[in-house]
């Protein structure tokens, strides 16, 4: 038999005291169980907003997660029950989730100028990052797309969320992360300097000078290698600069 685990919700307010438990869901899957019981607790919050009375608004949730064990044979003897693993819900602002990013933008691309920049508006929030050459796009989004709290889906015209992040502290406890921006936008420029270098390497590898909107006989660059074509049609020569420039760190 599966455990069944139960998540207890209580708020938390900003002078660190704690209110009782105003939700709690009970199931075999942990991760349901919690979603579920915020649900609840996103429930009771609204419903507090319109009571009269007390006006103290929590600045978080504390989760509480015990553990039931499948009961034991009577010719078996029953171990210790499990100890209650403590669950503190965390829910950042945009702006806390953008200093999370500089901070692991730094440390990952040491020397690298970045701009950060966190708007919120109706209905979500956003970090957009921009910097001048440096590493590629596909690098940056590794490091920071984990901070991003939704995805745009398409298909149905609709913004898809992300489960919260359970990060685990040294004291034993667990804290359930919800980062405050929906999306993490990065965009990538390039200095003029970088532009004249890629563009003097096209040249050395064609042997003469080139017009950007000209067909030039070379392969597509999107993995950041020149390449003659030499059955096709070619390709037109920004097409080429702008695909080494997107594929090539600076």
């Amino acid at each position: 038999m599966n455990p069944t685990f139960k998540v207890s919700v209580f708020p938390v307010y900003a002078d660190q005291s704690a209110g009782e438990i105003c939700a709690f869901e009970e199931s075999t899957d942990l991760g349901a169980a919690m979603m579920q019981a915020g649900v609840y607790a996103e429930r009771w919050l609204e419903a507090e907003a319109d009571e009269p009375g007390d006006e103290r608004e929590p600045v978080m949730f504390g989760v509480i997660v015990e553990v039931v064990k499948p009961a034991i044979p009577e010719s078996e003897s029953s171990p210790e029950p499990a100890a209650p693993v403590v669950v503190n819900e965390k829910r950042l602002t945009c702006a806390e989730t953008a200093k999370l990013v500089r901070r692991d933008l730094k440390a990952a691309f040491p020397g690298v100028k970045f701009s950060v920049r966190s708007s919120t508006y109706a209905g979500g929030a956003s970090i957009h990052v921009r910097w001048i050459d440096g590493p590629v796009v596909a690098d940056v989004d590794e490091v920071v797309g984990k901070y991003a709290g939704a995805t745009f889906n398409g298909m149905i015209d609709m913004k898809e969320y992300h489960p919260s992040t359970l990060i685990a502290n040294e004291d034993g406890t667990f804290e359930d992360v919800r980062y405050g921006a929906d999306f993490v936008q990065t965009h990538r420029d390039y200095s003029p300097e970088r532009e004249a270098q890629i563009k003097a390497e096209v040249r050395e590898f064609l042997g003469r000078d080139f017009d950007p909107a000209e067909r030039v006989p070379l392969a597509t660059a999107r993995d950041g290698v020149l390449a003659w074509d030499r059955h096709g049609p070619g390709s037109w020569a920004s097409d080429v600069l702008h695909q080494l420039l997107y594929a090539r760190p600076a």
